[in-house]
C-alpha cells in the first residue's frame, strides 16, 4: 500500500510599508509549518514569555497577523507589542503597533504615526532585530496559532 502525502505550497508575503526581514517571514513560516492553516483565511500567532510580570519584568508578549489571498500568498496586517501599564493594577496594553493594514503605527507614549516615516522605520527595525534575538534565545515559552 503506498500512502501519498500532499503538501502545502509554501507561505509567501507581500511587501509592506516596513522593511520586514527575510528572517522574521521565515519564523512566521516555521511557527505555522505545523498547524493546519489550509483553510483559515486569517492567521494570528502569539508570543508569550509566561514569567512576565508587572513586579518581575521579562519579554513583551507580541501578537502578529496575517491574511492569507489567493492561497498561500499573504499579507501582514499587523504587530503588535505589549507591555504593563498602570500603577497599583497594572494590565497589559498595547506598547508598540505597527499597523501594516492600515498605514499606521503607534506608541504608547506618542500616539499614532505615519507607518512609513523614517523614524517609524528605524523603530520598528529596532524592534524587530530585539524580538527576533529574543525568539532564538527561546524566550518565549509559549506560543499559539489561531486561525479564523
Amino acid at each position: 500500500m503506498s500512502v501519498t502525502t500532499t503538501t502545502q505550497p509554501p507561505l509567501t508575503f507581500a511587501n509592506t510599508a516596513l522593511r520586514v526581514s527575510d528572517k522574521l517571514l521565515n519564523a512566521l513560516i516555521t511557527t505555522v509549518s505545523n498547524k493546519n492553516i489550509s483553510e483559515a483565511r486569517t492567521v494570528t500567532v502569539n508570543f508569550r514569555d509566561t514569567s512576565y510580570t508587572a513586579d518581575t519584568g521579562g519579554f513583551h508578549p507580541v501578537e502578529i497577523c496575517f491574511t492569507k489571498v489567493n492561497g498561500n500568498h499573504c499579507h501582514l496586517l499587523y504587530i503588535t507589542d505589549f507591555s504593563f501599564s498602570g500603577g497599583h493594577y497594572p494590565e497589559l496594553a498595547r506598547d508598540l503597533d505597527f499597523d501594516i493594514g492600515n498605514n499606521a503605527f503607534f506608541a504608547r507614549y506618542s500616539g499614532w504615526q505615519c507607518l512609513d516615516s523614517d523614524d517609524v522605520r528605524e523603530m520598528y527595525t529596532l524592534w524587530e532585530r530585539n524580538f527576533l534575538a529574543y525568539l532564538d534565545m527561546g524566550s518565549f515559552d509559549e506560543i499559539k496559532v489561531e486561525c479564523f
